[in-house]
């Protein structure tokens, strides 16, 4: 491959030294194309190839960084490699057998037992209706074939799978279920509840599904018999081989279990999810476990599921921890997911450390200590104690690791923070200031302990009194008692207030005599940058941008379009606010250049500043024109680049749509930032006759990789890219009204 791309350029820098003499003949022109064509096909194979060995997405998001994916792929290579297996008490080495051996372990692995299985008869599913059966079991139309087919993501086998995972359900996020989960324990500490809570943890939970168990429950949640069918093919004819340092051993059949990565398994394991779902509620609804109380109304949480992280819950007793023993051994005879009891954990609440053990020895499982990880997130933890963070923190620092930023872009280093974080601490620590806690009834605000009044505890305020009060832990709702609708301050001491101490209960009461509290209202944060108090984004990030970095709303949103890689979306942002590294931004910066300095590397005449660089330029404007000329416009120029960009936008865009015109803009101004850099630092890198073909090259290479719809060639592109992109408007439309059917349909 490397040859070839050689071969490529060599074939390309032939004929460019042959144009600096002479004219070229039409077949040169033809084959300076080809060669183009030849090297853009290559680098994207390469790129492709790094990508799957490092198991990076970044090349689909198009930050193509080779220098990356070579050390991600050599370091997982080293990390996967196997020397040798012990086999029955005996060292393996040799390769074809290592690869025999792991052919043996996995194929008994993945067969299942032959006995008969209980079934969970007695317990009531919710059912499809008809019209859904039918609309499941209606023949496959072409439009959804080809849907299909255009979505798949074409660097994976086998093929038309789309993304890996498609299970999560729209409004709902991955932190509902620790949220969820934190009210639950706060309430139960809060109330003095006695309680247990129970993290499971199922050994290889996708490879033990039982496919009789599947198909059991799929028949009591009403899926027709075809419906199952076509389901259970998926499964059963399925074949699979173990990959050893890179080899793969013969495929053999596998009779349990689904696969990984496909689609379809989250929706399958959710089926029979249900099934464990079905026997804790038939437990509690038969009075054999009893879950723990929420909410003013006895709500009984028992269960809290995602995926295949399990959380149970219930009354700190005996006969309940034997009950999830019960449930948990007939679920797994039933379905075949076993508990690792060895790796899950038991936690109890308002009740003896002595109680827990014993219980932990019931089942078999550890003692856990809070706070807890679920979900990736800690439960029943401070969020105030720096404790608490570390362990993400150092996430952080491992992932940010200095040989990562070394071999990034600023496209890669913004990919690489948003794939381990939304937010930096800076950030989180900015936007919590701006939260203002309101107190409703106080049942949730610790009276001495939390900042409820001002900046500061009322522990730190008054030290004296802190001391002197009888209830050191007590909520507000403790310190008084409302008369009707209006409520007065009850507050205990040890013992009479002398000197200071009388000053300090004046100071306090005065100050609490401010306040209000309000009857039947929660307590709560509020956002202080909405009048209603409501937190968004858009105003988070109004607060945390200055006001002169605040761009139109319309560029500002077109420049982050997914169709430019993210590093050519981060050029777009730096050069609309002008923070790109031009020669005159450099001496403001405090770098002394002379006059004869300043000048622009392109005309060598007026000083280099962003607005002269991306629009005046002499140079630059020909360049604009030739680029306008492609797209079938002739206009003027305007004197500023984000006027130059409303050109693509609006006048190009009625055409071709805003975001493909912002899309060529990009591109475009990419491009003569390359092109200048070329002049400053390689003293002319000889681009100017082939950059127009670089950004009609470049263009056509991205948008085919981030739009699967586009059935046009490099020669249609660059003679009609007009009839492109209205091409790619016209299935972008189609695929929105699929999507739109479908949803109305009964589908997500």
């Amino acid at each position: 491959m490397e040859a070839q791309y050689e071969q490529a350029v060599k074939q390309i820098e032939q004929v460019d030294m042959k144009n600096e003499e002479i004219d070229l003949e039409e077949f040169e022109i033809l084959q300076r194309q080809e060669g183009f064509q030849k090297m853009w096909d290559i680098m994207r194979k390469r790129e492709v190839i790094w990508k799957q060995k490092s198991r990076s997405n970044w090349v689909r998001v198009g930050d193509a960084n080779t220098r990356f994916f070579h050390r991600v792929a050599n370091g997982r290579k080293a990390q996967n490699h196997i020397t040798g297996l012990m086999c029955d008490g005996s060292w393996v080495e040799e390769p074809t057998q290592v690869k025999k051996e792991a052919r043996n372990y996995f194929s008994k692995l993945f067969q299942e037992d032959k006995w008969s299985r209980p079934k969970l008869y007695g317990v009531n599913f919710k059912q499809i209706s008809t019209e859904e059966n039918q609309w499941l079991e209606r023949p496959f139309s072409t439009e959804e074939i080809e849907e299909a087919l255009r979505s798949c993501e074409g660097s994976k086998a086998p093929g038309p799978d789309g993304e890996n995972q498609s299970a999560f359900l729209g409004g709902r996020q991955l932190a509902d279920g620790v949220l969820v989960l934190n009210e639950v324990v706060e309430e139960v500490k809060r109330k003095k509840q006695q309680a247990f809570v129970f993290k499971a943890d199922f050994a290889k939970a996708y490879d033990c599904v039982n496919w009789s168990f599947l198909e059991w429950m799929m028949d009591r949640m009403g899926f027709g018999t075809k419906w199952r069918r076509w389901i259970m093919e998926c499964l059963s004819t399925s074949r699979i081989s173990v990959l050893i340092n890179g080899s793969p051993t013969e495929e053999f059949k596998v009779e349990k279990g689904l696969r990984q990565g496909d689609p379809l398994s989250p929706f399958l394991f959710l089926m029979i999810e249900e099934g464990l779902n079905g026997l804790v509620q038939k437990a509690v609804t038969e009075g054999l476990f009893r879950g723990v109380e929420i909410g003013r109304r006895g709500l009984e949480c028992s269960l809290l599921q995602f995926a295949d992280d399990t959380i149970i819950m219930g009354k700190a007793d005996k006969e309940n921890v034997f009950m999830v023993k019960t449930i948990l051994r007939w679920f797994e005879l039933m379905s075949g997911l076993r508990i690792n009891f060895s790796k899950s954990n038991i936690y109890g609440y308002n009740v003896p450390v002595s109680w827990v053990e014993g219980s932990a020895g019931m089942l078999r499982c550890g003692v856990g200590k809070s706070p807890f990880i679920y979900l990736g997130l800690p439960v029943d933890g401070n969020p105030g104690r720096k404790k608490l963070w570390e362990p993400l923190i150092n996430k952080f620092r491992a992932k940010l690791a200095v040989w990562k930023a070394a071999s990034l872009s600023f496209g890669g280093r913004l990919t690489l923070l948003n794939s381990i974080g939304g937010s930096s601490m800076n950030l989180r620590k900015m936007l919590v200031e701006r939260f203002k806690w309101e107190v409703g009834e106080g049942n949730r605000v610790s009276f001495w302990n939390e900042p409820w009044v001002g900046n500061k505890t009322l522990r730190v305020l008054y030290p004296r009194l802190y001391e002197l009060s009888t209830n050191k832990e007590c909520k507000i709702s403790d310190m008084g008692v409302w008369e009707e609708d209006k409520w007065r301050w009850k507050m205990e001491w040890r013992r009479e207030r002398i000197g200071k101490e009388k000053d300090e209960e004046e100071k306090l009461r005065e100050g609490l005599e401010r306040l209000q509290l309000k009857k039947r209202a929660e307590d709560g944060w509020r956002w202080t940058h909405d009048s209603e108090g409501r937190y968004g984004v858009k105003n988070a990030y109004d607060f945390l941008a200055p006001i002169e970095c605040v761009l139109d709303k319309q560029w500002s949103k077109l420049i982050w379009c997914k169709l430019v890689p993210s590093k050519v979306s981060f050029f777009g942002w730096r050069l609309s606010l002008d923070r790109l590294p031009t020669k005159w931004n450099i001496r403001k910066r405090g770098v002394p250049l002379q006059e004869e300095e300043l000048k622009c590397a392109l005309c060598k005449d007026k000083v280099e500043e962003v607005n002269h660089l991306f629009s005046m330029c002499k140079e630059v404007w020909i360049f604009w024109v030739e680029v306008l000329q492609w797209w079938g416009m002739v206009t003027v120029m305007p004197n500023n680049v984000l006027s130059a960009a409303d050109i693509f936008v609006n006048d190009l865009g009625r055409i071709i749509g805003k975001e493909m015109g912002a899309y060529i803009f990009l591109v475009a101004a990419w491009y003569l930032w390359y092109w200048r850099n070329g002049e400053v630092f390689n003293n002319g890198n000889n681009i100017r006759g082939r950059l127009m073909e670089m950004v009609q090259a470049k263009s056509f290479f991205w948008i085919k990789n981030k739009i699967h719809g586009c059935v046009f060639s490099f020669h249609e592109w660059k003679l009609k890219p007009v009839e492109c992109a209205l091409s790619i408007r016209k299935y972008k439309q189609m695929q929105k009204l699929f999507h739109k059917q479908q949803k109305g349909m009964g589908t997500t």
